[in-house]
């Protein structure tokens, strides 16, 4: 052997044989000649650099040294092994303790692709197959209970005439009958001084108007318009999609335990949805276009809405700096001018 020549090393490792469990010590040898010994207590065993795989490296990590015939070496000295492989002319072979990095960011990257399609994709399409698939039964309860909840802590008895009351609901009677809207479809009037002009709609079919939205209409058909799309957040149970897309995992845990829990759990969930949050772009547009549909069939345009936001829109302005208001119905729908563009187009 010439003198400079590379000279063999070894590292310890764990060696198994593929036909238990069962691991011994072994030491591994690097020799020049490209060929790689494995010696343990009673067997020496050599192959040719080709005939095997070292795994990439994953931080800390052991990494594996797989040998022919399913048999295995589980490395832990990290440092020695890259030692061994610097002067080892076969380990041009074998991805090197560096590349785990590599290996990691893709894994990284592919988590983060993953988990963008599982939001944006699968947990919506899950929302509204659950949603859909809930009894009728459930629904109702859920609705009931998020309006005790809504009266015992935002909303308060109207304080609207009862004559302006029953005009307001005789239309209201008159546009979903003609319009052939479910007849469950039921309107209350409440005062909130929190949440200002508003108007919200419960999975049950309960359609909550504020005093305060029934003093901003100028026209009784800009409130048909807002009943028409608070009857498409119904139908298409965007109160319910929306809580258990914030909510998924924990939801089907709770749904897991028993329709009992699972109707109080999305009970209070659903009553902090219509107060604080803002509903999706997608759920806006679903419930502008079913509205459209409805108000052509009462041949009122569907540009009444379009006045209602813009009538909400100047009033938020005035109350932008009212400490603690919500600004009322703007808060939890996006963009005006998007909705708006959209609704003449129908």
């Amino acid at each position: 052997m010439k003198t400079n020549s590379p000279q063999p090393r070894h590292v310890t490792a764990r060696f198994f044989d593929g036909r238990s469990a069962k691991a011994q010590l072994v030491n591994i040898w690097f020799m020049p000649d490209c060929e790689l010994v494995v010696q343990g207590h009673g067997f020496e065993l050599r192959y040719p650099a080709t005939e095997l795989q070292l795994d990439s490296a994953l931080g800390a990590t052991p990494r594996f040294l797989r040998l022919p015939g399913g048999q295995c070496c589980e490395l832990v000295d990290l440092g020695r092994l890259d030692e061994a492989l610097v002067d080892w002319p076969a380990s041009t072979g074998f991805k090197r303790r560096a590349s785990g990095w590599r290996f990691i960011l893709c894994a990284l990257l592919g988590l983060i692709l993953a988990s963008w399609i599982v939001i944006t994709q699968a947990v919506p399409l899950t929302a509204r197959l659950v949603a859909g698939a809930l009894p009728t039964a459930m629904v109702e309860k859920i609705g009931a209970g998020s309006l005790k909840e809504l009266d015992a802590n935002v909303l308060n008895p109207s304080k609207l005439p009862i004559a302006r009351q029953q005009e307001v609901l005789s239309k209201a009677r008159a546009f979903l009958s003609m319009v052939g809207e479910s007849p469950d479809r039921r309107i209350v009037f409440r005062s909130s001084p929190a949440i200002g002009a508003n108007a919200m709609a419960l999975p049950s079919g309960v359609i909550v108007f504020t005093d305060d939205i029934i003093r901003l209409a100028t026209h009784d058909a800009q409130l048909l318009a807002v009943l028409a799309h608070e009857c498409g957040h119904v139908h298409h149970r965007h109160g319910l999609r929306g809580i258990i897309q914030q909510s998924a995992v924990s939801m089907a845990i709770t749904m897991a335990v028993g329709k009992q829990s699972a109707a109080s759990a999305m009970q209070s969930q659903l009553t902090a949805h219509l107060i604080n949050s803002r509903y999706s772009r997608e759920f806006e547009f679903e419930a502008d276009d079913y509205g459209s549909q409805l108000l052509a069939r009462a041949s009122i345009p569907a540009s009444r809405l379009g006045e209602m936001l813009d009538l909400l829109e100047k009033q938020s302005t005035r109350a932008q700096h009212t400490q603690g208001r919500l600004d009322s119905y703007l808060q939890s729908h996006p963009s005006t001018t998007d909705r708006k563009h959209r609704i003449e187009g129908h």
